[in-house]
């Protein structure tokens, strides 16, 4: 009866600690730190394509040009919270104007970060203005939330 009562309450143990998905190797979102700035009027909209690509646009609605680069962030909601997947390729940045009214949009291969095969995602782009430190007029661009299912 022990022995019955002892494998029903592992079981139980194994079952429920199993379906938790792990952060190892993850750091929190970088929103979260106290000094940055989320803007409203450089918006990322992201839309769910085929084989595990999106397209994400960047569209300025600001009265300013907007300098950006091909990086982007993405993040992983586990357990209520946002983590940032660090992608698997690298690749020489290079910084692009984005002019007010216009819009700049890429087709996004999720394949290039791990963990990414389901779930609730979003996207950030980091903005600054042209001929200013990044760490003077660096503001991010958040995007909406989107599911990817296997």
């Amino acid at each position: 009866m022990k022995k019955t009562g002892f494998l029903l309450a592992l079981f139980f143990f194994l079952s429920f600690t199993g379906c938790s998905e792990s952060t190892e190797g993850l750091n929190p979102s970088i929103l979260e730190e106290e000094d940055i700035v989320i803007s409203e009027e450089v918006t990322l909209t992201v839309t769910p394509k085929d084989d595990r690509k999106v397209e994400a646009v960047l569209f300025n609605e600001s009265d300013q040009e907007m300098e950006h680069g091909h990086f982007i962030y993405l993040e992983k909601k586990i357990k209520d919270s946002w983590y940032q997947i660090p992608e698997i390729v690298g690749y020489a940045d290079e910084s692009l104007t984005i002019l007010p009214g216009e819009e700049f949009a890429v087709l996004v291969d999720l394949s290039n970060w791990p963990k990414t095969e389901e779930g609730t995602f979003r996207m950030c782009k980091a903005l600054s203005e042209p001929g200013k430190p990044f760490y003077e007029s660096a503001v991010y661009s958040v995007s909406n939330e989107f599911e990817v299912k296997k």
